[in-house]
């Protein structure tokens, strides 16, 4: 198989030459996943990594059985479309990789992905090349896989003569952690517990409003017209964070702005573009390591073209954490 620096998995710049394959055989049991890095490719850019993550077989045959109800359905709830992304056991964590050679730590410049899932019968072009990258390096073809390739520009002008020393670490990303949903008004306490650590929480309402957000926080106003009313929220919650950080985000999304009658050519700029406080998520307000301001925090609501009665919003506070301390692991 060859692999190429500038490539992902079934592209490359012409003329460039593929990277040495150098065999690594290495495995983890990382965040509680069973990891496996066959081999990595020393060119003359960079190094290229191929870290593999087996998904079992009855863990994809559970979410099948489990969401096989509402295949084909249109105009799902936006609840359940993010119920059924989170419980994929594809991308089940996040992670960024780092590379040290010779004691020298090199930070990717990009990756890209492979799936494989056993019970997908459909042909395309990526499910051949993932059974091409599984016979390469013999992995299991019962079990499901994800594959990255990462790329790892050299720290050095040129490829380095002799590597006495190769590992790569596993630095998992905070991933977000849904915990109550509610309905707000002034005075409030919501009571709930941490998703994670099952600790009781508060969130405390402070006070409700109806806001309308300036017109400079818009781009494009004089082509587009932006929805810009809301309601902020200003609310305390304890205990503040020891790890990560914490959203209060609206569940619904915010109207999609609309092009003036004199800009028709314009381009659309996209429901999140620009600093749009009231994104199509929802705005947010954030503990940052537990730091507040001391008088607590403020959210808004998505924006709209019209008011919405501030007790008609509904609220869902996430945490974002990592699932998984850093791990090395060593490749030579």
């Amino acid at each position: 198989m060859k692999v190429y620096f500038s490539g992902n998995f079934s592209n490359h710049k012409r003329f460039e030459r593929p990277g040495q394959e150098w065999g690594c055989d290495a495995y983890s049991n990382w965040a509680e996943q069973l990891w496996y890095i066959p081999a990595v490719y020393l060119c003359s850019k960079g190094l290229v990594a191929d870290v593999c993550r087996m998904i079992p077989w009855e863990a994809l045959k559970a979410y099948r059985d489990k969401w096989a109800v509402y295949e084909g359905q249109e105009d799902l709830p936006e609840e359940l479309y993010r119920q059924a992304d989170a419980e994929t056991p594809f991308d089940a964590i996040d992670y960024r990789p780092e590379v040290t050679v010779n004691g020298r730590a090199m930070e990717f410049k990009r990756g890209a992905g492979l799936y494989y899932d056993p019970y997908n019968t459909q042909e395309s072009a990526s499910m051949e090349e993932v059974r091409r990258v599984i016979a390469h390096y013999g992995l299991d073809a019962v079990q499901g896989w994800e594959i990255r390739r990462w790329v790892f520009p050299w720290k050095t002008r040129r490829r380095p003569k002799n590597i006495t020393s190769m590992s790569l670490k596993f630095i998992a990303r905070e991933r977000p952690h849904r915990a109550v949903s509610f309905h707000a008004e002034p005075g409030k306490a919501v009571q709930f517990v941490h998703p994670v650590s099952g600790v009781p929480c508060t969130l405390t309402v402070q006070a409700l409003e109806p806001a309308q957000l300036p017109l400079k926080n818009f781009p494009h106003a004089d082509t587009w017209e932006w929805p810009r009313c809301c309601v902020r929220m200003r609310y305390t919650l304890t205990p503040a964070p020891s790890a990560g950080w914490v959203q209060v985000n609206d569940l619904a999304a915010s109207d999609h702005p609309v092009q003036k009658k004199q800009a028709a050519d314009s381009s659309h700029p996209g429901a999140g573009a620009g600093a749009v406080i009231g994104g199509t998520d929802g705005p947010t307000a954030v503990f940052v390591n537990g730091r507040s301001d001391g008088a607590g925090c403020t959210a808004f609501s998505a924006t709209h073209f019209a008011p919405v009665p501030p007790q008609d919003v509904a609220w869902q506070v996430v945490y974002y954490q990592k699932d998984a301390a850093d791990e090395t692991v060593l490749l030579m």
